[in-house]
């Protein structure tokens, strides 16, 4: 098929990289399909990962097309539970690590999405425990703490979203 493919490239007078440019094009959906199947309402089972894995070498997409399409699938996900300032619950963030799992995803991989996404809800969380006051009781830090790992988000977005927060508190003060 590759040889195939080839020929046609040169007959049409395509170049190499306009030709992966319009297979990838033809494809992606076909591998985005494939990935919104296996990762459907069912079970994320080694099976499915094996089925994905095999329609993907089938596929022969580029590393970074089938890496973007598994990234555009989980922030749907993380989208559809934690939109709107959704708090997600200790069910929902593991549902979100094992589909990051499954995927192939890595925690820096996902990063930009989460701080997107979960970045609001860490926000009201430090704007409640600092009440009026601003203060933030001893026992509150570990519990934003807690919170800042179920919504994976990573340190430094959190200390960025909590001097936003500091600071809105400054200028209500």
């Amino acid at each position: 098929e590759a040889q195939t493919l080839a020929q046609l490239r040169s007959l049409l007078g395509m170049s190499e990289a306009a030709c992966a440019k319009t297979y990838e094009a033809a494809t992606g959906p076909i591998y985005r399909k494939a990935v919104e199947e296996a990762t459907g309402e069912a079970e994320l089972t080694p099976e499915r990962r094996a089925e994905l894995q095999a329609t993907l070498a089938k596929l022969n997409l580029p590393a970074e097309v089938s890496g973007a399409v598994a990234l555009d699938v989980y922030s749907a996900r993380l989208r559809s539970v934690a939109g709107d300032g959704k708090i997600l619950n200790q069910e929902q963030a593991g549902s979100l690590a094992e589909l990051r799992d499954f995927l192939d995803l890595d925690a820096d991989g996902v990063a930009p999405v989460h701080a997107e996404v979960c970045s609001p809800a860490y926000a009201k969380s430090v704007r409640e425990v600092m009440g009026t006051s601003g203060i933030i009781p001893a026992e509150y830090w570990e519990g934003l703490d807690t919170l800042r790992t179920r919504l994976a988000l990573s340190e430094e977005t959190a200390a960025d979203v909590f001097a936003e927060a500091a600071q809105e508190k400054l200028v209500a003060f």
